[in-house]
């Protein structure tokens, strides 16, 4: 098909091929242009307007149809809206932009027009946004099922609080009556209890023992995220510092040694990074061997921070790693994981106090502070907790 040079016809080029260049570059484009001038009457009124120039995309909607010597209304009668609009723009040079579909639900097209003025000429850009506006509609839906979840989730976290007041008011105060209640029985009715029942009183005890150790465990799970409201930079040699005191009180310096070397300060919540460590200093107490000085050895490995190729990692993100070992049990490598779930024991139940809570609260800690925490370790030999922090950009 023969088109006209639009270009030539608005303004005179000194070389006669740039226009046909600028038409090969119009072909290239995945939009429709078309290019009308006015049609005018005697009077200079506007009748109608000539196809001067559509390029392939624009073409390939017309079908077979030519545009020589062709004018909007002459192939289309029933478009006066998009000859108003043509009219608007040529006169007031101001661009137009409609979006409308085409055809029914489900099958349905949607198209973006865009007309504006070029020299005496109006262009008119057309281009198929179907997929768009889908992507769109499904954004949209994808909203609309993101909010119910939430309301959902802010019900539940509701109902969550709730059990978590009710369990640290109502069931501790139901908890600490009951081992009342039974040593009263074991210190006034003991002359009258066989050793039996004694035996029995004092293992209700111990069970009643062991459920407010896990009461309160769980109430500092899931008080977690409530604990600290504002981010700080938190001097953790400091934290570190204060639990090393309380430890050479309780344990005595003989029993235990920690070394702390180049410990940063770090974005975060106070409270939480100290109750982390003292879970994580806990846990090597706990799991130390018997008859040797337990050594406790923190360190920032990675001061500057490094990228990290590990699932947990976020991409190009730098992290500090701050690693805790100990010269302890150790445990099985292949439980590195297992370790960090709700009520999880590595060792013989009754042998640790504990409720198989503290890795799991060190757990949640890191992931608010957007980072992770890994262990390894080699029985009886000790064990290493790499905690990973990131840093800010």
């Amino acid at each position: 098909m023969k088109k006209e040079n639009f270009v030539s016809s608005s303004r005179e080029t000194e070389s006669g091929t740039a226009p046909h260049i600028f038409e090969l570059i119009l072909d290239t484009f995945s939009i429709g242009i078309k290019a009308f001038k006015p049609r005018l009457s005697s009077s200079g009124q506007v009748t109608d307007f000539e196809y001067v120039f559509v390029n392939e995309v624009a073409q390939a909607e017309l079908g077979d149809r030519t545009i020589e010597n062709k004018t909007l209304l002459g192939l289309f009668p029933t478009h006066v809206d998009t000859f108003d609009r043509l009219a608007r723009v040529l006169k007031s040079s101001e661009s137009i932009e409609v979006i409308y579909s085409i055809g029914e639900d489900g099958t349905a097209r949607w198209v973006r027009e865009r007309y504006l003025r070029f020299e005496d000429l109006v262009l008119l850009c057309t281009q198929d946004i179907t997929e768009q506006m889908r992507n769109e509609e499904r954004v949209t839906e994808l909203n609309a099922t993101l909010s119910l979840r939430n309301r959902q989730l802010a019900t539940l976290n509701s109902e969550l609080q709730t059990f978590t007041n009710i369990a640290a008011n109502n069931y501790k105060d139901t908890l600490r009556n009951l081992y009342t209640g039974l040593e009263f029985i074991a210190s006034q009715e003991a002359p009258r209890l066989s050793d039996t029942g004694k035996a029995n009183v004092r293992r209700a005890q111990a069970a009643i023992q062991k459920m407010k150790l896990l009461t309160e465990d769980i109430i500092t799970y899931s008080s977690i995220p409530s604990l600290d409201k504002e981010v700080a930079v938190v001097d953790l040699m400091n934290i570190l510092e204060g639990l090393k005191k309380d430890l050479a009180t309780k344990l005595g310096p003989e029993n235990i040694r920690i070394n702390c070397v180049n410990i940063p300060a770090i974005n975060g919540y106070p409270a939480l990074l100290s109750l982390l460590f003292h879970h994580l200093i806990d846990n090597c107490i706990k799991f130390r061997k018997e008859n040797h000085p337990l050594d406790i050895h923190i360190e920032c490995e990675e001061g500057n921070g490094v990228e990290l190729d590990h699932p947990s990692a976020m991409p190009h993100v730098k992290y500090v790693s701050i690693a805790i070992t100990d010269n302890g049990m150790g445990f099985d490598p292949d439980k590195a994981e297992d370790i960090f779930a709700m009520f999880y024991r590595a060792n013989e139940k009754n042998k640790y106090k504990g409720s198989g809570i503290g890795l799991a609260v060190c757990r949640k800690i890191m992931d608010i502070h957007s980072g992770f925490i890994l262990a390894k370790a080699i029985p009886d030999e000790g064990a290493t907790f790499h905690c990973y922090f990131p840093l800010p950009k």
